[in-house]
């Protein structure tokens, strides 16, 4: 098991890498009917992301470079 200390949040970003190219969605997890402790439970939720532009470009550059460093040419990841 992994166990996460519980930190607050009003909105959830799941980044997905592609090769160069970076996508990334937004969604409030304090929307879903399963609570928002872990939205992935909650199927309808996940149709409601949307596009998120904010991402700062040093975050992205940073995403990129740990790509590079560990070889991966695909990834996804949720932050906070």
């Amino acid at each position: 098991m992994i166990f996460q200390e519980l930190i607050p949040k009003s909105l959830e970003l799941r980044i997905t890498v592609v090769g160069t190219r970076m996508f990334v969605a937004a969604i409030d997890p304090g929307a879903s009917a399963v609570g928002a402790d872990d939205w992935r439970k909650d199927k309808d939720l996940v149709q409601r992301f949307k596009p998120f532009e904010a991402l700062p470009e040093t975050v992205r550059n940073r995403i990129f470079n740990l790509l590079d460093r560990i070889g991966l040419n695909f990834a996804t990841i949720d932050m906070i």
